[in-house]
């Protein structure tokens, strides 16, 4: 599968105030473009995050679907600047212990 892009895109997490922490996983939400199921500029929450297909900008998703992340959502970059996260447009997806809010070192 070729990679798709995103933009506009924001992170959010599966479940609900019910689902325990650590059954919780990142998704990515966003506008995309060349996805083989959806039209372009349609807006879509992907599956989980594969935490093993973190690489820079190009995510992997547990569906086996590569994104390449454009544009941030601004009102979400405004979220993370105002609550002290730290985001790096380069490397803009981090693995957080979703227990401990702690930043995992790499493997």
């Amino acid at each position: 599968m070729s990679v798709v892009k995103m933009e506009d895109w924001y992170t959010r997490h599966s479940g609900d105030n019910f689902t325990a922490p650590e059954m919780r996983r990142t998704l990515l939400v966003g506008a995309v473009t060349g996805h083989p199921d959806f039209n372009d500029g349609d807006n879509v929450t992907t599956s989980a995050i594969d935490t093993n297909g973190i690489d820079g900008r190009n995510i992997t998703t547990v569906d086996g679907t590569t994104y390449r992340l454009g544009e941030i959502h601004k009102p979400y970059l405004e979220f993370l600047e105002a609550n002290n996260y730290k985001f790096d447009p380069e490397n803009p997806i981090r693995e957080v212990d979703v227990l401990t809010k702690m930043e995992q070192p790499d493997a």
